[in-house]
């Protein structure tokens, strides 16, 4: 069967949270069958989420990008990996040094830090709305800590409301 779709363009970034999927977390015969007409003529599909990677394989698996091809880019960018090959292509963390000045950071903003774990959510704040929403987006449970910077990372994740010269200094050693 000839596809209707021509190639007019060489990627095609997907979001995932209510562009790609809707707000159940499910995934549309209509969008799925519009990725697959994309691959077949040769645009790249990349699924591009601020999710762990352990929360953006299940969505790349029901496109099925291990057999058709296509990229998850978890961690806004962090990891990249290509399905096809199961292979890392681009791995970059944020520095061990910087994690407990972004953790005060986050505190003073009164904004609870998180991390992951294998496929857990982390947090200081377990009951805190956001952390809650992130477990749910990742179908993850959470993990309670005492002290992030403490915990054995994999990656970390957090939000700050402002900048703090400490969080500003941080930022420019992550940056060399």
């Amino acid at each position: 069967m000839e596809s209707i779709m021509e190639k007019k363009y060489k990627a095609l970034a997907l979001d995932l949270d209510g562009t790609l999927m809707d707000s159940n977390k499910e995934l549309s015969d209509v969008n799925k069958k519009a990725v697959w007409e994309a691959i077949d003529v040769g645009t790249a599909v990349i699924l591009a989420s601020g999710r762990p990677m352990f929360g953006v394989l299940p969505v790349a698996r029901m496109l099925e990008l291990e057999k058709r091809g296509g990229y998850v880019l978890a961690y806004n960018g962090g990891n990249i990996l290509d399905c096809k090959t199961g292979k890392l292509v681009y791995e970059r963390y944020v520095p061990k040094q910087c994690i407990e000045d972004i953790c005060i950071a986050a505190r003073e903003c009164d904004v609870a830090p998180l991390t992951y774990y294998k496929d857990k959510v982390i947090s200081e704040r377990a009951d805190d709305e956001y952390v809650i929403k992130e477990a749910f987006c990742n179908s993850a449970s959470i993990m309670q800590v005492d002290n992030i910077p403490e915990f054995r990372l994999s990656c970390f994740k957090s939000s700050c409301c402002r900048r703090t010269q400490k969080a500003s200094s941080c930022k420019r050693k992550a940056e060399e």
